[in-house]
C-alpha cells in the first residue's frame, strides 16, 4: 500500500525540550478529563521529568509525529473525514472502563491519547513506556499484499504507475513506493 507507516519508527533524535512540553500542555484538549484529574496531573508530571527522547515517543504514539510541529501544538494537523483540512489539536481521552488491564492508546487521525482510570503515577508511568515500547517494537506491515489484489485495488496501482505522490481526501498526500506499483 501507501507508506505503510515507515516513517513512524523514526523519533525525532533530539527529542521534546521542556519548553515544547509546556506548550504541548497548554494546547491540550481533554475528553472524559478535566485537567485537575488526577491521571491527567500524573501525564504531565511524568512528561515534565522524563528526558527528551522518552517524551517525544509518548507524542508519536498519538500523534504519528515524534516532533513539535513548526507552529506549535494548536497548528497539529488530523485526518477527520469531518473536517479534513482543519488542525486536531492534541486531545487526553478517558479509555472506557473494562475489566481486564488495558495500556494507553494512541488514535493518530485525531491526535488522540485514550488513557485508562489508573491509579497511582507509576502503574500509568509503566502503562505509557509499555504502550511505547510495543508501539517501536511492533512489527511493520508487509507494503506488498500477500494474496491477489481485487480488480478495483489493481486499477488504482496501475493509475498511481509514474508518480512520485497521491492526494488523498483533504489533500492529504502520500508517498508511493516503487515497490506498491511493480508488477
Amino acid at each position: 500500500a501507501l507508506d505503510s507507516g515507515r516513517n513512524m519508527r523514526r523519533a525525532d533524535v533530539r527529542g521534546l525540550s521542556a519548553e515544547e512540553v509546556q506548550a504541548w500542555k497548554r494546547s491540550a484538549q481533554y475528553r472524559g478529563w478535566q485537567a485537575t484529574d488526577a491521571v491527567v496531573k500524573w501525564l504531565w508530571q511524568l512528561l515534565e521529568g522524563w528526558g527528551p527522547r522518552r517524551r517525544s515517543l509518548v507524542l508519536q504514539l498519538a500523534t504519528g509525529t515524534a516532533a513539535a510541529p513548526a507552529g506549535g501544538f494548536s497548528t497539529l494537523m488530523g485526518h477527520s473525514i469531518t473536517h479534513p483540512d482543519a488542525p486536531a489539536r492534541f486531545t487526553v481521552c478517558k479509555m472506557v472502563a473494562d475489566k481486564a488491564p488495558q495500556l494507553p492508546r494512541g488514535f493518530i487521525p485525531l491526535n488522540r491519547l485514550y488513557l485508562p482510570q489508573y491509579k497511582s503515577k507509576q502503574e500509568l508511568a509503566r502503562g505509557l513506556e509499555e504502550a511505547v515500547d510495543r508501539m517501536v517494537t511492533a512489527p511493520v506491515a508487509p507494503t506488498v499484499p500477500s494474496k491477489p489484489l481485487k480488480w478495483s485495488e489493481s486499477r488504482l496501482l496501475q493509475g498511481l504507475q509514474g508518480k512520485q505522490t497521491a492526494t488523498a481526501a483533504g489533500g492529504h498526500m502520500f508517498t508511493i513506493l516503487e515497490e506498491d506499483v511493480a508488477a
